[in-house]
């Protein structure tokens, strides 16, 4: 019987094939491997290298940032309003700091400052500035005239029963915005506008 032995040589070659067939074959998926993530890359490495784009998969997007500011304070998210009320501005004329007694309906408060009666030009031809009475009628109203009787320049007082300006002297009597009641006066007091603004009374002649 004839028997074929094969050689230690002729088994080497083959072995060695079969393990360059082997590596033939797993270097080429490895390749095919590499090449299918890259082209993953190309189409999603966008998502990765821009932040402010969102996952097609992400159902919270970033919130767009449009510069809008809004107050950290307001839960509603509406805009910051930062108008001020508007300044209630004093009304025109001279003012006068109203007195204790003034503050009250019925109180009188005589006006003797030299600068105010000059800012006033409250010569009612008397020889000078004339001092000026206010008077509170109520709450929202100060009656305001000079204080010297044009009779013989005696000073008048407030008659709160009655309601008028009275000159002790000889009986002369006023009303509130001036005007002769009863003489001897020959004529009327010089009287003022007034207007009430918080703790002042502001002047302007008649």
């Amino acid at each position: 019987m004839l028997r074929l032995q094969a050689s230690v040589t002729d088994i080497v070659p083959t072995s060695r094939r079969m393990a360059r067939r082997t590596f033939l074959r797993t270097t080429g998926f490895l390749v095919l491997s590499t090449g299918a993530v890259a082209m993953i890359g190309c189409d999603g490495g966008a998502d990765i290298l821009d932040p402010n784009l969102d996952d097609p998969g992400d159902t919270n997007p970033d919130p767009v940032d449009n510069g809008d500011t809004i107050d950290p304070g307001d839960v509603d998210g509406d805009p910051v309003d930062n108008n001020e009320p508007p300044v209630d501005d004093p009304p025109d004329g001279v003012e006068i700091p109203m007195s204790a007694d003034l503050l009250n309906v019925g109180g009188v408060q005589v006006v003797g400052d030299k600068a105010t009666l000059t800012a006033l030009d409250s010569d009612n031809a008397n020889g000078g500035d004339d001092p000026v009475i206010l008077v509170r009628v109520d709450e929202a109203t100060v009656a305001a005239n000079t204080v010297t009787c044009t009779h013989q320049q005696c000073n008048v007082a407030y008659d709160d029963g009655r309601g008028l300006l009275v000159c002790p002297c000889h009986g002369s009597e006023y009303r509130l915005d001036g005007s002769v009641k009863q003489g001897p006066a020959p004529r009327p007091l010089l009287s003022f506008d007034a207007t009430i603004h918080e703790d002042s009374v502001f002047l302007v002649k008649a």
